[in-house]
């Protein structure tokens, strides 16, 4: 319990720091995915999308996404990020467009 009252302390004063908890979620991530367009989780509950979604959001851009609000029932489709809101300062600092990921094609449209 210590250690989780020294990280709250240390981070109290960041101006990025919104909340702190100690839930952990084991996942494997992205390693081992066959394709990045698939969605990461089989039962699809709450947005259900792909990590391939998660980084074009990221980037500032719309994208439409499926809202389950009960396991395996679809409730909505709704266009998420209608403002552009970006996790990166800059379109050149978005590491997964930089270390080639994904880019745009000759129509500025998203592609891995």
């Amino acid at each position: 319990i210590n250690a989780i009252k020294m990280v709250a302390q240390y981070m109290k004063d960041e101006p990025n720091v919104v909340g702190y908890d100690t839930l952990n979620e084991p996942s494997t991530g992205y390693a081992g995915l066959n394709d990045l367009r698939s969605a990461v989780f089989a039962a699809p509950l709450g947005w259900y999308m792909s990590a391939f979604d998660g980084m074009i959001l990221g980037s500032g851009r719309q994208r439409e996404v499926g809202f389950f609000r009960r396991p395996l029932v679809l409730e909505a489709v709704h266009t998420l990020n209608p403002n552009g809101a970006k996790a990166w300062k800059a379109e050149q600092d978005d590491i997964w467009r930089k270390e080639g990921i994904w880019d745009v094609d000759e129509k500025g449209e998203p592609r891995l």
